[in-house]
């Protein structure tokens, strides 16, 4: 694990931080992470899953990281995925840790109790 976050920092560092911003190269960093832990790392993410109390508001904060999700239906009076029931595991799982609350400024339902 150690080795492939390594890899990703030079990654980032030779090819995103040219083209972004601080606060936007570091959401993606993020968002790669949680990809890579949902998929590799599932015993990782249960851990810190134990943690996390609250419940999704469905605002749709979490799908406009980075980019806005093409699955995400937004207009006057609500916010809601076209694919809900269906979305990725990535999707369903979010926030993973309390870092991943830095990319939604920390307006989520969910927070992390300390252990």
């Amino acid at each position: 694990m150690k080795i492939l976050l390594q890899f990703m920092d030079i990654i980032f560092e030779r090819f995103l931080k040219v083209y972004y911003d601080k606060k936007t190269y570091e959401t993606i960093k993020r968002k790669v992470k949680r990809h890579i832990d949902v998929y590799l790392f599932p015993n990782r993410v249960k851990e810190q899953l134990y943690k996390r109390q609250g419940n999704c508001l469905q605002c749709g904060r979490c799908c406009k990281l980075v980019f806005k999700c093409p699955m995400l239906q937004e207009d006057i009076f609500n916010t809601r995925c076209r694919i809900y029931g269906f979305r990725s595991k990535v999707c369903r799982l979010f926030p993973i840790s309390e870092e991943d609350l830095k990319d939604v400024d920390y307006q989520c339902g969910y927070s992390f109790k300390k252990l």
